[in-house]
């Protein structure tokens, strides 16, 4: 990460209490993987329905929440 990206993600965490520039950033990359995700099933062409949307963001957010503990 370049030194703009760490500015940024300091004046970030300045206007979140209680959030540190390391857990933007994580939050940030576990926003990344879904979008990244839902994007390769989309260029798949595949149908989904809400719910299967629900299922993989849950399952996505899931497994980086826990690997985060």
């Amino acid at each position: 990460m370049n030194k703009d990206n760490n500015n940024l993600l300091e004046e970030m965490a300045k206007s979140l209490p209680r959030k540190l520039a390391d857990d933007i950033k994580d939050h940030y990359n576990v926003l990344l993987k879904i979008s990244i995700s839902l994007n390769v099933e989309w260029r798949k062409r595949a149908s989904w329905a809400e719910q299967e949307h629900r299922s993989v963001s849950s399952t996505v957010l899931d497994d980086d929440i826990n690997n985060l503990n």
